[in-house]
This record gives C-alpha cells, structure tokens and sequence, in this order.
C-alpha cells in the first residue's frame, strides 16, 4: 500500500514556495492587462495647448482685470506627443488635465474631445451626441487614430459643465446697452443675469461680460430668437441659480410616464417689422424719440423695441410719427354710438393725413386696410385713442383735444394726455371718480371707469382684453 504524504511534511512546505510567487506573477500580469484595456494613448500631431482646472477657469471668467492668472492653468502641448485618458482622467507627461474643457490644436484650429460622450447643440437647435475620444477638425468628426467618422456640420454649441460651453460657429446678441459677437472656440460661461466668454490662446484670455435678461435677442444663423427661448433650448434660465440641470443627451422628455418633444425655440423674424421714420412715445411724463428704421417684432402677444443698442419691452400707449400713428400691442375698437367692439392687431397704423371720410387703418405689414369710424381705441388697461376731436372733462375742468389725440389713466391717480394737434402733453395728480371723454354728438368713453358714454348703452363695458374679440378688419 502506497504511503499518504502528510500535509505537514517539508515536501508540502516546498511546493507552497514554489506556486505562491508564480500566483502573485500571474495576477500581476492580469491586473496590468485590465490596466492597459481601461487605459487609452492619444497621440496629437500638432502643438497645442490644454486646460488644467475647470473651476479656475470659470473663475479667472467671472473676474475682469489682468489675464496673467491664466498661465497657472494652461499645459502646453507639444507636437508628436500624446496624452493618456482612464477612467476619466486625463494626463500629459505625468500632468493632470481638465476632463471637461477640450484640448486645442494649431492655434485652435481644431479640438480633441477626451471624455466618452459629447453634447452638441446644433444651430436649428437639436440635440446631437457623439461618442468621445474623438477629434473635430474643419466640421468633422475623426477618431483618435485620425479615421474620419462623421460629420461636424452645423454645431451651435459644445457642452462641457452644465453652464458652461464652447461655441462652435458664430453668433450675435442684443441686450441692454450693447451689442456683441461670440466666435468660434469662444468659451462661454452663462452665468445668471450675465454671459460670461473667455477667448484662450497658450499664453492669456480675452474676456467679455454682459447684463443679459429674458427679452435680449439671440441671433443664429440670420434668425433671431429671444434669450429665454434660447436658454431654455439649453437647460438654462436667467436666473441668479442659472443651472437647471443644463444640456440634456435627447431631444426626448418624460412628463407624467409619457414622451414629451423638447419645445424648438422659434425665430420672431416673422413678425419682425421696421419703422420707416422718426417717431416718439411718452412714458412717465418723458418723451422718447426713436430713430428711423428701428425694428419692433412681437414675442407671446407683446412688442419689443431691437435696435443697436437696446431690446426692451413697448409700452401699449400710442407711438407717434409724421405720417402715421402706430399701436404697440393688440388694441380694440369701439363705435360708441352703437357699442360693437373689435380688435385690431399689433402695430395697427392709422394715417394721419384724413380722407374726406375719416382715418384710414393698415395691419402691420399693409396687407389690409379699412376706414375707421368715429371710434374710441383701447389697450384694455388705461390707454385710450380716439378718431375724431373729443372734450375731456373732469370736476370744473375741460379740455378739447385733436382727432388721434389719447388719453391715459393709471388706475390710481395719474391722468395724462397727449394733444396730437397742439403736439403737447398734459399729466395730473389727481383722485377722480370720472374722466368722461365725448365726441361732437355726446357718445365717448369713461376711462376711470371703462364704461360706453351712450344713453341707449347704460353701463355698457369695454372689454379688457381685446386680443379676444374679432378682428375689425375681417369684419
């Protein structure tokens, strides 16, 4: 019978020796395997330059003044070197680099993009997603190893924090005060009430900032849009907490378990219209003469102002020019010697030169036009139009105005009007119960109370929204 060799005998001892090491080899060997899969070596062909801290970067944008800091985060890159990408880190001999900002090439020709997906907004406002690790050259998309995979036209925008993206093709906008222009491999940093942008060469910044609101205009591509529209498009909002989550990979949402289209921002360029002379407009008491040719387009029913260097909301009180007078908003109309009430549409003009029957109306773009009756015109708040000479009366006061003259009242206290004849304006102080407003034959308007002055119409009301009522031109 064969002899069992004790476990404990010298021979086990040994062979345990002998295996242990090669075990420890073996997972080593495995362990450096696993290694060089996860890891990726991009060699680049050109010189170039690399970020390498994100939040110092967003930082020296927030801040103006001198641009030296910027040399503390930039790595130069040198030609025929390579970088290493694992795990989402990125290196350059030893170096760590931002994973979220792209490398730039020859003289930011071209970018690298390291990370394993990119987010594109595109300039009709889609969304496109590309795998990463890849290089975008001349609007073409290649591979590491320079294979070309895709193409690269039309990308608006890059994404690489959630508020923070790298512009791809160039872009204007309008807002308060200013006007400006993002270019291509411009970093733009949308920071609240601001735009922040960073132009970054391998040795400094050129940096902008810029007051933006809501109703500044965004133009792309020869089509403007409103800021809001914009920034919704990326996630963002004007707010001091911009952030609302920032570019999303789909155009696809889920509301309540069912799919939902991402709203596509709409140019306002259809509704874009150009005053063809002088005109003026009270506000507060203070006359603002506008220049000639400046554009008003309507966004959500109401009328903005966009010229060199301000984009700011029309008040709905009557604009006045030599030839005509022009109605910023949608108005309604009222005969009040038989009370029908109709609208008339934004930027509704009126001749002011009179026909031997009236006043002539034309829409906007004088598509259509119509005689006017003796008629009250109103905004539905406290503005109010009239087509032919009117007394205005008040306690022991009276005044006669002009036809196209109009007559104001804040709800509260202030009474103002404006004498188109005289080209005077007149504003009060006052507490009044009544301002009654007729014509020759008596009819007119209460404007404290909104009230038909018509003794066959006792009480009859004007309506306080007149975008609601037919429009007097279809009539």
């Amino acid at each position: 019978m064969k002899k069992k060799t004790d476990p404990r005998s010298p021979f086990s001892k040994k062979a345990l020796l002998f295996i242990m090491p090669l075990l420890v080899v073996l997972l080593v060997l495995i362990g450096i395997l696993i290694f060089r899969d996860d890891e990726k070596e991009v060699v680049f062909k050109d010189y170039g330059f690399a970020i390498t801290n994100t939040n110092r970067l967003v930082g020296i944008m927030r801040v103006p003044g001198s641009s030296a800091d910027i040399n503390e985060i930039i790595c130069p890159l040198s030609s025929d070197e390579s970088i290493i990408v694992k795990d989402g880190e990125v290196t350059y001999k030893g170096e760590k680099l931002s994973g979220q900002i792209p490398l730039f090439f020859d003289n930011s020709s071209y970018i690298f993009i390291p990370w394993e997906e990119a987010v594109f907004l595109t300039d009709d406002f889609g969304i496109k997603t590309v795998d990463g690790s890849v290089f975008l050259i001349k609007e073409a998309f290649f591979g590491d190893d320079y294979t070309r995979k895709d193409s690269g036209k039309g990308l608006l925008l890059l994404s690489c924090t959630k508020n923070l993206f790298l512009a791809l093709e160039e872009f204007s906008i309008t807002t308060i005060g200013e006007s400006f222009t993002v270019k291509p491999m411009d970093l733009v940093l949308f920071d609240g009430y601001s735009i922040k942008t960073a132009r970054i060469s391998d040795t400094e910044a050129q940096r902008g900032s810029y007051g933006i609101t809501n109703e500044s205009l965004v133009t792309v591509n020869g089509h403007t849009y409103v800021m809001r529209d914009f920034l919704s498009a990326l996630g963002l909002s004007v707010e001091r907490d911009s952030s609302l989550g920032g570019l999303e990979k789909t155009e696809i949402g889920s509301e309540n378990g069912k799919e939902k289209e991402k709203d596509t921002p709409k140019p306002i360029d259809d509704t874009m219209l150009k005053l063809n002379e002088e005109t003026f407009q009270y506000f507060l008491g203070h006359r603002y003469q506008l220049k000639k040719d400046v554009e008003v387009y309507s966004l959500d029913g109401v009328w903005y102002l966009k010229n060199d260097d301000l984009a700011s909301r029309l008040e709905t009180i009557p604009m006045y020019g030599e030839e005509y007078v022009y109605l910023p908003g949608s108005f309604g109309l009222v005969n009040p010697s038989v009370g029908k009430q109709y609208s008339l549409p934004g930027f509704t003009r009126i001749k002011r030169e009179a026909e031997d029957d009236g006043y002539i109306a034309y829409t906007a773009r004088a598509d259509k036009h119509k005689l006017l009756p003796r008629s009250v015109i109103f905004d539905g708040t406290e503005n109010y139009l009239f087509t032919d000479s009117v007394t205005v009366e008040w306690k022991d006061h009276s005044f006669t105005l002009a036809p196209l003259s109009y007559v104001s009242w804040d709800g509260i206290e202030r009474l103002e009007f404006y004498d188109s004849g005289e080209d005077k304006f007149y504003s009060y102080i006052l507490q009044l119960d009544s301002v009654k407003v007729r014509f020759e034959d008596g009819n007119g308007v209460d404007v404290v109370s909104g009230t038909v002055l018509n003794e066959d119409l006792t009480g009859f009301m004007i309506i306080n929204e007149p975008g609601l009522l037919a429009s007097y031109f279809d009539k």
